[in-house]
């Protein structure tokens, strides 16, 4: 080995050691930015009434189209519904046809206040204005989707279900007895 080789081998190493640093800092620094709550510092702010906002907290997400556009910042209660307080990008303007509604944000059950524009008809609302109640839409009540099922639930017979349920771990367990009673349990079930 010659000493020009040993020489330069620590410095070789220590300049990809450094460009290796320098794109890692580079790397968090976009993924911090993309990450950052919020786009812009200048916001307006706005509020709307809601008759349940339930699984909203202050802090969660404004999106418009699917993009991060503010937060909300308060909730609170007014009279018999809801009042929300949130703050949206400048730059994306609330407009008098602009509605407002909680979504679903996952399958947790976080939520977030979505801004729905179909059309871009209506004039610019000031910061500090207030959406029409009629352009809210509250967050979806899980209990109405059961109700609904109310009347299959006062019909099934319950003593079919544990039958069918146990005929399909009899089948799968392989005791024999075949496809027939699983076919025939779920055509009685389907009667309802």
């Amino acid at each position: 080995m010659t000493r020009s080789s040993v020489v330069g081998t620590p410095v070789a190493t220590l300049v990809k050691l450094g460009a290796f640093v320098l794109v890692a800092i580079l790397c968090l620094v976009l993924v911090g930015g993309a990450l950052r709550n919020g786009g812009s510092d200048d916001r307006s702010t706005f509020d709307a009434s809601f008759d349940d906002v339930s699984g909203l907290y202050a802090g969660d997400d404004v999106r418009l189209s699917g993009v991060l556009v503010g937060s909300v910042t308060d909730i609170a209660l007014d009279g018999n519904r809801a009042r929300v307080t949130f703050e949206v990008d400048s730059d994306r303007p609330v407009l008098t046809t602009t509605k407002a509604a909680v979504r679903y944000q996952n399958l947790l059950g976080q939520r977030y206040l979505e801004l729905i524009r179909a059309d871009d008809s209506g004039s610019e609302l000031a910061s500090g204005s207030s959406l029409a109640d009629e352009m809210t839409v509250p967050s979806f009540d899980i209990t109405t989707l059961f109700d609904g099922f109310q009347p299959i639930f006062e019909t099934i017979d319950t003593d079919q279900v544990n039958r069918f349920a146990q005929n399909v771990l009899d089948l799968v367990q392989g005791d024999g007895s075949g496809l027939g009673p699983v076919l025939r349990d779920l055509d009685g079930l389907t009667t309802y």
